[in-house]
């Protein structure tokens, strides 16, 4: 973290200093700004990463779980990731192949899908697709969300859940390992899992959740 701390906390320092000089043309105050927002940006995502992954391990938070539409908080999350799929041009296909009313922290859990969509924003090329299913069942319910990315090699399936790790095929995409770790911990503490499956066509990640 203090590695990924160190890159935004030096920009801002050295741009924001070259701002400070009164002969800087127009166009070079515009990109000199554009950078210290983005490292801004940049500061405040492994911050608040940060903040959460420890509000989840020490326990500070306590989940509200209340009677709410799963559907809804599905759509929650993949509003929040829209904007960035149509940058790439990525398609996102809802299915919702059932309407289900569960116990769960609308919140915290759009926070773990939206950590998984966004993940396969990120690892899908331009012009992709992402398709999510919502289906219930018996004693739980599942929600699929499969893209058309990069994929995952089998080996690592048991690692991608952990702090930090970051596969080995991601090439220079940014990220500090931290969303299908908080992704995980937050389904776990709704009582549910998580489970995926990979190859060189694209991933499935699915999360398995009590309805009852």
């Amino acid at each position: 973290i203090a590695h990924q701390l160190k890159t935004p906390l030096s920009n801002i320092k050295i741009y924001s200093e070259f701002l400070q000089d009164d002969n800087l043309k127009e166009y070079e105050r515009k990109e000199f700004n554009n950078i210290v927002l983005l490292s801004l940006n940049k500061l405040t995502f492994l911050v608040e990463s940060m903040i959460k992954m420890s509000r989840l391990e020490s326990g500070v938070i306590g989940l509200k779980l209340e009677r709410d539409s799963l559907n809804e908080t599905v759509l929650l999350a993949l509003y929040e990731v829209q904007k960035k799929a149509r940058n790439k041009n990525i398609i996102i296909g809802l299915n919702e192949i059932d309407k289900i009313i569960i116990n769960h922290d609308k919140n915290w859990l759009s926070e773990a899908i939206f950590n998984i969509l966004e993940n396969g924003v990120k690892y899908t090329k331009y012009g992709g697709k992402i398709d999510i299913t919502i289906k219930t069942y018996e004693v739980f319910c599942r929600v699929d969300i499969e893209d058309n990315g990069i994929g995952i090699s089998e080996d690592e399936f048991p690692k991608i859940f952990s702090r930090f790790y970051r596969g080995r095929n991601i090439g220079d995409a940014e990220g500090i390992g931290i969303g299908l770790y908080l992704s995980r911990e937050i389904i776990m503490q709704h009582g549910g899992y998580i489970k995926v499956n990979s190859n060189n066509g694209g991933s499935k990640f699915s999360i398995f959740l009590p309805n009852k």
